[in-house]
């Protein structure tokens, strides 16, 4: 490698550590700020004018003015030749760190030099407008400097400690003065250790930030890069007679998976509203040629807005799972459980009777209240428990399968409103039966880990495909 491709290594800001790359970040916001300290200096000069012009001789007007331009106007310069500085290496680095603090230093003193003097021979009145002038302008400081600490210190230290000396030389000492003027200058050395140290983190996580993104950037085009390789791979196979056989498989699989994935609720792992749809589409044009009944119980998590918001969003996702797993587990090998949306469940039934679904039902209802699963901000029991809704209707020409999900959304409301964890039925065949109570309570509410009534619980067992 030659010297010139050498020394474009070396510069490259990939070739600093975080720290580094931090300092010149630190350096170039100092630099940002020499607009606001100009204007800043200006006003400040300005009000000193106006309350010491006529005490003042005219020749120390225009030799400190004289200075504090050339201190600003090197400031300037310095500032458009570090801009323009590709050398971004950590030898450099430390070189602009001297120049900054060399520059602020100036400043400062400049500063220092005329306050002391106006302090010197100010009356009382005018000595309060100096002192708040230098307050002011190292408070300032702190915004403009205190990026960096020891820049501010310096700038800092060269315009308070003269004017401070200088009240302790007057011919009749301001001590209290003094004091509170170092008093002061103190408090803002503190503030600013802290200011700094807040925008270093700050400057750091948005760098790690910036990071990240480069990184995510780089593997989207890999992955870019891979997917557009798979096409022309797949490309050459459709156009190869000889793999056409094996490509199609490959194809038929893909598709099934991407069916799978479009029926499975992706934090459940159970059906989702999609299969529900087309199953209960399918069972309902099966149990009208055979003249069988199909049972659907629609159930919802009870006050699970309030587990999810004091238990947080990850507990109330692992909670949804727990439901599910438990439906899964104790719902009959031909029935389909998904997930309706949020946190509402479905279990369709085909091939059941009212009184075989009501006893499903009031199982799932058991089976989720004796599980435990703490809920303390739930006015039904400090566990968690369920509410369902149970419709089981014959198919015919003068029903719609939307009507078997309405009617158990209707005794799902019902069930709610009567005061959760249990099962409301609305009997239907056809059309509602009005003699037909449609409201079936259980037994009991169960407390956390308690046995509900043997009655109430129907002999089932888990299947083995959930268990496992």
């Amino acid at each position: 490698m030659d010297q010139k491709s050498a020394k474009k290594v070396k510069n490259r800001p990939e070739a600093l550590n975080e720290n580094e790359r931090l300092q010149w970040r630190l350096l170039d916001t100092v630099f940002a700020q020499n607009n606001n300290a100009t204007s800043g200096g200006l006003f400040a000069f300005s009000i000193a004018a106006l309350t010491f012009w006529q005490q003042v001789p005219s020749i120390v007007w225009l030799v400190w003015i004289t200075g504090y331009g050339l201190v600003v106007f090197y400031r300037s310069r310095k500032i458009a030749e570090c801009a323009s500085d590709s050398d971004r290496s950590a030898a450099n680095l430390e070189a602009w760190r001297r120049r900054v603090d060399l520059i602020q230093l100036a400043t400062g003193a400049m500063w220092g030099v005329l306050l002391t003097y106006l302090v010197l021979i100010g009356t009382p009145e005018q000595i309060v407008v100096a002192v708040l002038l230098m307050t002011g302008l190292v408070t300032g400081g702190l915004l403009a400097y205190s990026y960096r600490q020891p820049t501010y210190v310096l700038f800092s230290s060269g315009m308070c400690l003269p004017p401070t000396i200088g009240l302790l030389l007057r011919p009749e000492p301001l001590v209290l003065g003094a004091a509170l003027a170092a008093a002061w200058f103190l408090f803002l050395w503190s503030c600013s250790n802290k200011f700094a140290d807040f925008y270093r983190r700050a400057l750091r996580l948005s760098l790690t930030n910036k990071e990240l993104v480069h990184d995510l950037e780089q593997r989207n085009q890999e992955v870019s890069d891979l997917n557009r390789s798979l096409h022309e791979k797949i490309a050459e196979l459709g156009e190869s007679n000889s793999n056409l056989k094996s490509e199609q498989e490959r194809i038929a699989a893909f598709a099934r998976e991407l069916e799978k994935l479009s029926t499975t609720d992706p934090l459940t792992h159970i059906a989702n509203r999609r299969h529900l749809e087309l199953s209960l589409e399918k069972a309902w044009r099966r149990a009208m040629r055979r003249g069988h009944e199909l049972g659907l119980i629609l159930m919802d998590v009870d006050h699970f807005k309030n587990y999810n918001d004091n238990y947080g969003h990850q507990q109330g996702d692992q909670c949804l799972v727990d439901v599910a797993r438990i439906l899964s587990a104790y719902a009959p090998p031909e029935s389909c459980v998904a997930r309706y949306g949020g946190e509402e469940f479905v279990v369709l039934l085909p091939y059941t009777t009212h009184f075989e679904a009501l006893e499903i039902a009031r199982n799932f209802v058991t089976r989720v209240a004796v599980t435990g699963i703490r809920h303390e901000f739930s006015p039904v029991a400090p566990h968690l428990t369920i509410s369902a809704g149970l419709s089981v209707v014959r198919p015919s020409p003068q029903v719609r399968p939307s009507q078997l999900l309405q009617n158990a959304d209707k005794a799902l409301y019902q069930a709610k409103r009567d005061g959760r964890n249990q099962v409301v039925s609305d009997r239907t065949a056809g059309v509602l039966d009005s003699d037909d109570k449609p409201v079936i309570e259980l037994d009991d509410v169960w407390q956390t880990g308690a046995t509900p009534p043997e009655s109430s619980v129907v002999a089932s067992t888990p299947r083995e495909s959930a268990s496992s």
